[in-house]
Formats: C-alpha cells, sequence, structure tokens
C-alpha cells in the first residue's frame, strides 16, 4: 500500500488499534451475552444492562415486511465520562434481523467487531441515534471522525448481508480526500484537493478487485476497502510535498 493508501486506512485504523489495545488491555476479555435466535418483539435482543444506541427499520430482504437493525451498547458505556472509562467499553453489538411471516424476528446476524466503541482520543464519535438508516432496501452504517467521516452500505444479496458501497472523507491537515466504491459496478473514484494556495485537486478512476463482501468479511481485523483498489496509487500533491 503506498502513502495515500495509508492516509485513507488512517481514520479506521487508529479506531481499530485503539479497540484492540483496550480489549488487550481487559482481563477477561469483554464477555457478550447471548442473545436469542427468535422474538417476538425487536426488544426482546436488548439484554438487560444494554441499551439501543441505533436503530433502523426497513424491507431489508425483499419480502414486503419490515426488518430490523440494531446497534446495542452497555448503559454503562453510554454513560463513561473520563478517557479511561472509554477505552474500557465494548465494541457496539450489530443486531440484524428479518421479520417472519407469522411475526415477530428472526436473528440473522450478530456483530460485534464492525463498529467500535468512542476511542476516548476523540478520533471517533459515538454512534448517533439516526447513524443506522435502511436506504431502498440497503443498510446504511454511517460514523463520525476526528477529520471525517465514513458510511458502510450493505444489502442482503445471495444469501448473506454484502458490503455494496463505502464512502470516505477526511483530512490529514494538508490535503481533503474523498473516497467511494461501489462493489456492485467493481469501480471507485477518489478526489483529493490541497490545502495550501495550489488547491491542486486531481480525480482518479481506479477498478476493484472483489465482489461485494459479506458483512463478517467487512468486520474482520485489517479489512480497509481502499485495499480493493486496483491500479496505481492515488495521491494528493500539496507544496511541502506528495501524499
Amino acid at each position: 500500500m503506498g502513502q495515500l493508501g495509508r492516509f485513507l486506512a488512517l481514520g479506521l485504523g487508529l479506531v481499530r488499534a485503539a479497540s484492540a489495545a483496550a480489549q488487550d488491555a481487559e482481563d477477561p476479555p469483554f464477555n457478550y451475552p447471548s442473545i436469542p435466535r427468535a422474538v417476538a418483539n425487536a426488544e426482546e435482543f436488548v439484554s438487560p444492562g444494554w441499551l439501543i444506541a441505533s436503530k433502523a427499520e426497513g424491507d431489508l430482504n425483499r419480502d414486503g415486511r419490515a426488518d430490523v437493525a440494531m446497534a446495542l451498547w452497555t448503559e454503562q458505556a453510554a454513560q463513561a465520562k473520563t478517557r479511561e472509562e472509554m477505552l474500557e467499553a465494548p465494541s457496539y453489538r450489530l443486531v440484524i434481523a428479518f421479520s417472519e411471516p407469522k411475526g415477530g424476528y428472526r436473528l440473522v446476524t450478530d456483530i460485534k467487531s464492525l463498529l467500535e466503541a468512542p476511542d476516548g482520543w476523540g478520533n471517533l464519535d459515538p454512534l448517533a441515534a439516526d447513524d443506522l438508516r435502511v436506504v431502498r432496501g440497503s443498510l446504511d452504517i454511517s460514523r463520525q471522525l476526528l477529520r471525517g467521516h465514513y458510511r458502510y452500505r450493505f444489502r442482503w444479496t445471495n444469501g448473506a448481508i454484502r458490503m455494496i458501497g463505502y464512502d470516505y472523507g477526511g483530512s490529514n491537515g494538508h490535503c481533503v480526500t474523498v473516497t467511494s466504491i461501489n462493489y456492485l459496478t467493481r469501480k471507485a473514484v477518489v478526489e483529493t484537493e490541497a490545502l495550501d494556495e495550489t488547491g491542486e485537486a486531481r480525480r482518479f478512476v481506479r477498478r476493484i478487485k472483489k465482489p461485494p463482501v459479506s458483512i463478517e468479511e467487512a468486520s474482520a481485523e485489517g479489512f480497509y476497502p481502499e485495499r480493493d483498489m486496483a491500479g496505481p496509487d492515488t495521491y494528493c500533491a500539496y507544496r511541502g510535498g506528495r501524499l
């Protein structure tokens, strides 16, 4: 990966590194309570001592019924005030469930490593109530970083929940970079602009090397969508050098 590739991964990398360090410091690791595989009401997925940080409802599997996605967090983590308390917080638990024909919900996935907790350093904001949304049958998940933001878009495809889109926008102090990846068209667009008197702006189009990845792959340690872009590095030139 070139310099810009490393920069593009920096926002998520800082978050995942801080989370890994926090988990390593825990003894034993955080123990997530078990949740039922099927419930009558979505709230039954919420264990005692937990709360819903963000919730979205809509038809995710195209059967005409409203499904549900919830980001769950502990009440203690939500009330954390100090950096030390935040570093001890577990990651958000992402629960996605499909509605059943006769009522109730069936658990489809329970992901504990996709949505990191705030790192205590201000690099990542807590989830807002509307950070999960169902848009035209897809689940959009947005997060705010210290110097930018990113968004995942997931869709039920070929019997699995898969990432079909990724957007990132951020600044490193020298350049603003905006990346948009469409896994369905296998195309990525990267736009950069220097934050100096040159104001140099560049636009790159890159091919994506792999089809839509599953939500489990997207949750794996070390996953950065920018690595899926084929071709030469994109970069942002500014007066002091090149990124």
